[in-house]
């Protein structure tokens, strides 16, 4: 499994942006840990709602694929054969809203509930969309009209992307919650499932950090090790001043890691804050060694300067403190 890492600056960005969650780069990392879960998703029930979820956990596109043109033509020519199938409406709306068409979209949505209003799967992603167009409140409506006996799992996802785009980040992670309770089949939630959750309640305050804490934890007794989670549980706890469990964690990561250069700089850091001078010194002496044992063609790199530059200020704020200056 590729165990590639985020970048600390990435996660910082999330938990400081108090009512938004991007799902960048961060995200398409996460998207690749995925890969080695296929086969087992292929033979599991859940394997079929993995789709949806995607589209719920994940930001819509705001630009038209090069197909899309030709796609709503073809349904176009369709519709003017077939012009009462609702399910042609719901196709084409979910062309239009991977577009970012988002009227065009409702329009779809609507005339498909005209012709079937018990149509659960139109209703849910004519909800979405009325979420992505910035209309929560009416989506939240519109979800409520779905029987609770006939409400699928992705009315909960869109539920709960709502309550968060209303600046409510903890319910939207108490509702995901509820969303794992009606996970089918054996298959774990996906790694942005997790993250989703503790970046939600982290959101929320220091009072909800220790339980982004436990989510993430949660996660990683599910599906392994992963060291995007791990490394969120490590920003969290260091937010929260448990230095020593960062340092723990931070343990675990670099047994999995064939070069502990960046690993170590971020011991180096937590150390410097929790005032173990010494220590942080020999780990940025340490992280210092391991960037160059590096490859040459790493040597100059982004991430490798990045990494550097940040030993050059942790040791600059140890230089500042008197009983830790280098001996002349």
């Amino acid at each position: 499994m590729n165990r590639g890492s985020m970048e600390k600056e990435e996660i910082r960005d999330r938990l400081k942006a108090p009512r938004t969650v991007d799902g960048g780069r961060a995200s398409g990392r996460l998207r690749r840990w995925l890969i080695p879960y296929i086969p087992r998703m292929m033979r599991s029930p859940a394997f079929w709602t993995w789709p949806m979820l995607g589209l719920v956990l994940s930001p819509p596109l705001v630009h038209a694929h090069p197909s899309t043109g030709f796609r709503i033509d073809q349904l176009r020519r369709r519709l003017e054969a077939n012009p009462e199938d609702a399910r042609l409406f719901v196709k084409r709306a979910r062309v239009n809203r991977e577009a970012g068409h988002w009227h065009a979209a409702l329009v779809d949505l609507e005339r498909a509930l005209r012709l079937e209003p018990d149509n659960i799967d139109a209703r849910v992603l004519y909800a979405r969309t009325l979420i992505d167009a910035k209309r929560v409140r009416r989506g939240l409506e519109e979800l409520k009209r779905i029987p609770e006996t006939k409400r699928p799992i992705e009315a909960i996802f869109v539920e709960a992307e709502g309550l968060h785009a209303l600046g409510q980040p903890v319910r939207a992670a108490d509702r995901l919650r509820e969303a794992e309770d009606h996970w089918p089949g054996e298959t774990p939630p996906p790694p942005d499932f997790y993250f989703k959750r503790a970046t939600w309640y982290a959101q929320g305050g220091p009072k909800w950090t220790l339980r982004a804490i436990e989510v993430l934890d949660e996660g990683m007794s599910r599906l392994g090790d992963l060291i995007a989670l791990q490394s969120l549980a490590i920003e969290l706890e260091e937010r929260r001043g448990a230095w020593d469990k960062a340092l723990e964690r931070i343990e675990r990561v670099r047994q999995t890691v064939s070069n502990p250069g960046k690993w170590l700089v971020r011991e180096g850091e937590i150390l410097v804050k929790a005032g173990r001078y010494g220590e942080a010194r020999q780990a940025l002496d340490d992280a210092s060694t391991a960037l160059s044992s590096l490859p040459p063609s790493r040597q100059e790199s982004q991430s490798v300067r990045r990494l550097r530059e940040r030993i050059a200020s942790a040791r600059a704020r140890l230089d500042d403190r008197p009983s830790w200056r280098p001996a002349q």
